[in-house]
Order: structure tokens, then C-alpha cells, then sequence
């Protein structure tokens, strides 16, 4: 499979993180959703699992991704890597999402949305292509 293909597949990721993160940051800032969780010692917890988890599933995907780009000889595994790898850069907004709406601080999730960029630069630099 080659590197253009898997860098396509990962900004197509981020182009769905940005819209999804986007649309939360609305919901947030005008108050269509209601901060469930107070600013305080519940929402650094909150911080610190969604960090922890976001962050703890680089390694585990980073090897399974470089499995399945290795493995994909035919059309539809390189299609089911290309949308894994989609999936995985889009992930960390799915994760800041909740976070951002739970407790309303915005800089904070776009922070945690942002995280995106890291799991694209690590598709880059450690999923080998053909």
C-alpha cells in the first residue's frame, strides 16, 4: 500500500475530527448542552482518563495497523487498513468530544481533539508502506 494512500486515509481522519470537533464546540459555547461535570478535582479526573486512554491506545494500534498494511495484498484489505487508519487519527476527537460537552472547557478539548495530529504523525513515521 503505499504512503500517499494511508496519509490520504489519516486526513480524511482529521477532516472528520475537525467537523466533529467543531459541531461540540457550538453545542458547548451556546449552551445547547448542559455541563454536567463542575470545574474542579471530577473534571481533572475526567482529563486525566480521557488523556490516559487516548494516549494508551497509540502502541496497541500503531502494531496493528503496520500488521494490516502489511497484510493487505488485495483491494479490500487495503481498503479495511486505509479506514482503520481513518478511524485511529479520528478517534482522539471521538474522545474529546464528551469531555468538552461534559464539562464546557473548549480549550481544553480542542487540546485533546488536537491529539489527532500526533496519532497522524505517528502513521507516518512508524507504519511502513510498499
Amino acid at each position: 500500500m503505499p504512503l500517499k494512500s494511508l496519509l490520504l486515509a489519516a486526513l480524511g481522519g482529521i477532516v472528520a475530527a475537525a467537523l466533529l470537533t467543531g459541531v461540540v464546540v457550538h453545542l458547548t459555547v451556546s449552551n445547547l448542552v448542559p455541563r454536567l461535570i463542575p470545574p474542579g478535582l471530577a473534571s481533572w479526573f475526567l482529563l486525566l482518563f480521557v488523556l490516559v486512554f487516548s494516549l494508551g491506545e497509540l502502541p496497541p494500534m500503531i502494531l496493528a495497523l503496520r500488521r494490516m498494511v502489511r497484510s493487505a495484498s488485495n483491494p479490500i484489505g487495503s481498503a479495511l487498513a486505509m479506514l482503520t487508519t481513518a478511524a485511529f487519527v479520528f478517534f482522539a476527537a471521538f474522545y474529546a468530544a464528551p469531555f468538552t460537552m461534559l464539562t464546557g472547557q473548549v480549550v481544553i478539548g480542542i487540546a485533546l481533539a488536537a491529539l489527532c495530529l500526533l496519532r497522524l504523525l505517528c502513521v507516518w513515521l512508524f507504519v511502513p508502506t510498499v
